[in-house]
């Protein structure tokens, strides 16, 4: 598997905790998932955690897909998705160069489930979309671990996840200057040593197609918070986007009434509504 040069630096860069933030497909998820596995390799612990919304999301964006577990490990990795020999959660056996590993599965959707689990010590701890993640599972499961991979699109700014955990984050030195600049204002909690900040965006993936990467950009509106989020990488709220998508579902006077001698009728009442909490006019 070809890897961008920025990617190489995130496998190979000895850190505590690694968030991965960026644009959509930008290849998050298969860099993050591998480092994840090495770092699994290397631990001294044996047991390790993998999670996400639930585990069917789990299954099908980071053990089956192209370049997942399943394909990447191959007869390295055994899936047990009911459990198996006494134990009820989902797990993988990982049989590494360093002995056998179990990392288990779990779904932060499931309060009941991930509070038994996290009983115990665990080594690597890896979490899919952290920004729409239980709070509450976060924080315990981070406690819990000695190493950690977070992934996520950029989101609300005012999020807790990250006042509590991402802004304490830094870039590399050397990759500081590709991050966006209200990502890279927003990193301002006090610096924790070995927390790892990584911007990704569309060229850092070098397996995307210009035909795809196009495909992806035209089909998300312009202006929207989807579009801010996983196609510009901004983090923003969702507010106020009335006004940026005005001239996709909304049309002038003059239009309404050529379409009114058009078809033949008559407007009674023509009316808009306005958000007025931006101003007193």
């Amino acid at each position: 598997m070809q890897v961008s040069d920025k990617f190489n630096d995130f496998l190979n860069y000895p850190s505590k905790v690694d968030f991965l933030e960026g644009t959509t497909s930008a290849g998050k998820t298969t860099v993050g998932i591998l480092k994840f596995m090495w770092n699994v390799a290397e631990s001294p612990l044996n047991q390790h955690i993998l999670s996400g919304l639930d585990t069917g999301t789990i299954e099908k964006n980071i053990i089956n897909k192209p370049y997942g577990i399943l394909d990447v490990f191959g007869d390295m990795v055994d899936y047990r998705g009911g459990g198996a020999s006494g134990e009820k959660l989902p797990h993988i056996i990982f049989d590494s160069p360093y002995g056998v590993k179990k990392i288990y599965i779990l779904g932060y959707d499931d309060k009941a489930r991930w509070k038994k689990a996290l009983g115990n010590q665990y080594g690597c701890l890896y979490i899919d979309e952290i920004n729409i993640a239980n709070m509450e599972y976060v924080r315990e499961s981070f406690m819990r671990c000695e190493n950690v991979i977070a992934t996520l699109n950029p989101d609300d700014p005012s999020l807790p996840i990250y006042k509590e955990y991402i802004n304490h984050s830094r870039p590399l030195s050397r990759w500081e200057t590709e991050e966006p600049k209200e990502i890279l204002g927003e990193l301002n909690e006090s610096p924790k040593d070995g927390w790892v900040h990584w911007f990704f965006n569309f060229d850092d993936n070098i397996a995307l197609t210009e035909e795809k990467k196009k495909t992806i950009i035209e089909n998300v509106p312009v202006g929207t918070k989807l579009y801010k989020n996983k196609i510009q990488g901004i983090r923003c709220k969702a507010t106020g986007l009335v006004f940026s998508n005005f001239d996709n579902s909304c049309i002038t006077t003059a239009e309404a009434v050529k379409n009114e001698l058009k078809n033949g009728m008559r407007w009674k009442r023509l009316t808009m509504g306005v958000d007025t909490s931006y101003s007193s006019k």
